[in-house]
């Protein structure tokens, strides 16, 4: 008898043996395993199909300090990121109204502004900005 069972295939051998049952040990650790992967699967979906802030700007005028230079109007200026995104390459022009015409312009662009940031720039106009209504238009930026 004892060269029957010597006979028997690995493989039959291992359908007909039966392994322990899963300790509380290992039982746990499937348990932390699959909280882990659902957990990480829905912050992927919720960080993708999440909708995030689009960029938005504020505007600031610097009222003391602004002057005049060199037969021009320097107008400082706070543009601060409101959105979720950081921006690159911001386009940012500003107009002195008078009524529906406008009196002049001038652009300036903002390399980099992260979310949450501002960043202190000067526009050079040829009219007093005290005596005009202030309007300013974001052009385009690049979100990196």
């Amino acid at each position: 008898m004892s060269d029957a069972k010597q006979d028997l295939d690995p493989a039959e051998e291992s359908t007909t043996a039966q392994d322990p049952p899963p300790t509380w040990l290992e039982w746990s650790a499937r348990a932390v395993s699959a909280v882990l992967i659902v957990g990480l699967i829905g912050y992927l979906v919720q960080a993708g199909l999440g909708a995030s802030d689009p960029a938005e700007f504020g505007f600031n005028v610097v009222q003391r300090d602004v002057r005049q230079a060199g037969g021009h109007w320097v107008l400082p200026v706070e543009i601060a990121n409101q959105g979720d995104v950081s921006v690159a390459d911001l386009a940012v022009t500003v107009e002195l109204m008078d009524g529906d015409a406008v009196v002049t312009s001038e652009a300036v662009t903002v390399p980099l502004l992260g979310r949450g940031a501002s960043a202190n720039v000067e526009f050079w106009l040829g009219a007093d900005p005290s005596r005009h209504e202030v309007r300013f238009e974001v052009g385009s930026y690049l979100v990196p």
